[in-house]
């Protein structure tokens, strides 16, 4: 069974969270001795959903929402059916703020919400009944013994994978087409078309939402010759069925213009280039020209002439000229017409770089960004200077983008900067404000085993698994002042930290599967402090019962 879906949401804030969400999964049959009229909309509004279903065949469906109250009396909503069917889902046994999935009505779980659909489009609506509570699924089901859990999708679906049946009706195929040809086709599906698309030569032209499905083509857009037409439909499922032909295309005009004449390039300024030609001839007419720079087409034109602004200055460039009619048929290019832009007599300073930001990236990097200049030809670049505490103003770099990461810095230093914008000419913008970052202080990582120098601490021991193993690999880290030490176990389990200034020191043990450990330790001038410490694995014992063993 297929069901499509449309969807429409209207919230106030006491019906916290109306949705609908109508799944292809079904109800079961409805007594009709239950049925009633159309839900009588509550005096306060507590929000309303409607959704409309398409049901690909008749057949007995079971209703199931899922809902959530704030408290066990006012959980119940008003659901009703294609207009004339009103349902009080809920009403009882539903716990406060836990999601429920429900199938009665009228607070009787004896008492469910079933009924026969027939095939076709139906209306469900839900109504807000009783402030805050919450309905976000509606799921109709056909197997009736299936009881929803989470969001439901452990109902089974019968997915729509039945193709829409499609047939192109015009023009006939091998047939000859001239001009502005209608092309036509049928396309029908158990649950409905949805669009139908048309395709030249396997490339899309247009689309189609309503029956006679139809796209008019101008054949002239195309060669002299065969041609490829096909069509694709498509229903909500996403489900397609296709059908092509060839037809052959006959309109005449074969003839290409003649090679447009006397072409010329004035450059007028250091930013515009004027191209000129004498208009060619053609046997029926020419309707523009191709426009190429360097090879490359830029643009058409419908007359003899075309003024290029996007050129650069003290630049050389060549350009050719062709002509086409409305056939599609083009001449041959022109003779190049070559031409330098003259230098840039630009006297305008960009403007000044704004929102200047300094990031400290890591000790050694700082990242600089900023709101970019604007110039009345073009910013080039920017220069980028910096100064440190107690320095001098150095520049830096320089950077054609809004950004620059400043490297090989200093750790734990503070940095000022300031920008200044740049134009090709060399016109210089006045500097940005200021931004300052300063760079985080290293992070201490002694070498292990360096021996013990005189005045420092060594902290050492061995990390073993609850078996009584040593652990290799076990990341073993310890902080004291803002200072962070870390190791990691040799093969047999052991660490050691060498050179430590004397005080206290919070460590933690950790390795993958085992829980973690947590010690505080005391390292004193010119002594050893010696910690074994044995790592429980995950779920063998809980927390409580490793500190109080260790």
């Amino acid at each position: 069974m297929k069901i499509k879906t449309k969807r429409k949401i209207k919230l106030t804030s006491l019906f916290v969270a109306l949705g609908v969400v109508l799944s292809s999964i079904g109800f079961a049959v409805f007594d009709a001795r239950q049925a009633a009229a159309a839900c009588s909309v509550p005096n306060t509004s507590f929000g309303q959903s409607t959704s409309t279903i398409s049901v690909s065949s008749a057949g007995t469906y079971r209703i199931w929402s899922r809902i959530m109250a704030s408290d066990a009396t006012n959980n119940s909503y008003s659901l009703e059916i294609d207009g004339g069917t009103c349902y009080t889902v809920g009403d009882s046994a539903i716990a406060a703020n836990t999601w429920t999935w429900v199938d009665y009505q009228n607070g009787s779980s004896a008492s469910k919400i079933s009924l026969n659909l027939s095939a076709g489009n139906h209306t469900f609506k839900l109504i807000g009944r009783e402030a805050n509570v919450k309905v976000d699924r509606v799921l109709a089901l056909t197997d009736t013994a299936c009881v929803p859990s989470g969001m439901g999708g452990n109902c089974s679906v019968n997915a729509d994978t039945t193709a829409p049946a499609v047939a192109l009706t015009a023009p006939a195929a091998n047939s000859t087409v001239t001009g502005t040809a209608n092309i036509t086709a049928n396309a029908s599906d158990e649950t409905g078309v949805s669009k139908v698309e048309f395709y030249i030569d396997n490339v899309l032209k247009g689309s189609d939402t309503t029956s006679p499905y139809s796209y008019s083509w101008d054949s002239k857009q195309v060669t002299n010759g065969s041609h490829s037409i096909s069509v694709k439909a498509y229903d909500a499922a996403g489900n397609t069925g296709a059908d092509s032909r060839t037809v052959n295309v006959a309109n005449g005009d074969t003839q290409a213009p003649s090679v447009p004449t006397g072409l010329k390039a004035t450059a007028d300024a250091a930013n515009k280039v004027t191209v000129s030609w004498n208009a060619s001839t053609d046997n029926v007419a020419v309707i523009g020209y191709t426009v190429l720079r360097n090879g490359t087409p830029i643009s058409t034109s419908a007359t003899g002439s075309y003024v290029d602004t996007g050129v650069s200055p003290n630049t050389s460039y060549a350009y050719q000229v062709k002509a086409y009619d409305a056939a599609g048929n083009s001449s041959a290019a022109t003779a190049s017409a070559s031409i330098k832009t003259p230098a840039a007599t630009d006297a305008q300073a960009p403007s000044t770089p704004q929102n200047l930001r300094a990031n400290a990236v890591s000790t050694t990097q700082i990242n600089l960004t900023w709101v970019a200049s604007t110039d009345n030809v073009a910013v080039a670049n920017y220069d980028v200077y910096r100064a440190s505490t107690g320095g001098a103003t150095t520049k830096v770099g320089s950077s054609t983008t809004a950004t620059y990461g400043d490297t090989s810095l200093k750790a734990n230093t503070s940095y000022t900067y300031y920008v200044i914008a740049k134009d090709a000419n060399g016109n210089a913008s006045t500097k940005s404000a200021t931004a300052t970052a300063k760079t985080p202080e290293e992070q201490t990582t002694p070498s292990p085993n360096p021996g013990d120098p005189q005045g420092t601490a060594v902290i050492r021991g061995k990390v073993t698994g609850n078996r009584g193993r040593g652990l290799p690999g076990a990341k073993v880290t310890m902080w004291s002042d803002g200072k962070r030490y870390y190791a990691t176990t040799n093969s047999n389990g052991v660490y050691r930290f060498d050179n430590l200034p004397a005080g206290r020191y919070s460590v933690t043990y950790k390795a993958d599967g085992y829980q973690k450990e947590e010690k505080t330790l005391r390292a004193r001038e010119n002594r050893q402090t010696v910690n074994n410490i044995r790592l429980y694995e995950n779920n063998r014992r809980p927390s409580w019962w490793n500190r109080w063993w260790q």
